[in-house]
């Protein structure tokens, strides 16, 4: 009866978290293009800013190429850790009803109950020994 109980919330809440990832990505491209506006205008009174740019574009492209499977590992790669904080911090969660927030929900879910049945295997253990 717990175990239903928690496979139910961990399930819900897997799925729940993992459904976020695609507005965090979309949020966080949109940061990413405005800091990328603003330094190529900056760029053309200050060189140094050069290689920021070089940099963002890279972000950003990968992110923008992605498929809904691959966008964890681009964003990963080519993460911009001030701009992921400043992401993260006007966060807003939102209900993404797509088909990549199909996808996300989905591998929550898997991972919640995952987690669930891994939490309860040397349970299971000590009960047939």
């Amino acid at each position: 009866m717990l175990r239903d109980i928690l496979v139910a919330l961990f399930g819900a809440g897997g799925a729940a978290l993992f459904s976020q990832a695609p507005e965090f990505f979309q949020q966080y491209l949109q940061r990413l293009g405005g800091a990328l506006d603003e330094l190529t205008r900056l760029n053309l009174a200050v060189p140094a800013a050069q290689a920021r740019v070089v940099s963002l574009t890279a972000a950003r492209d990968a992110l923008q190429n992605a498929d809904a499977l691959t966008r964890p590992y681009d964003f990963a790669s080519h993460l911009q850790p001030d701009i992921a904080l400043g992401a993260l911090a006007a966060f807003r969660p939102a209900l993404p009803l797509t088909s990549e927030g199909f996808i996300y929900a989905a591998l929550g879910l898997v991972f919640g109950v995952a987690l669930v049945n891994l939490m309860y295997r040397p349970a299971r253990r000590r009960a047939r020994a």
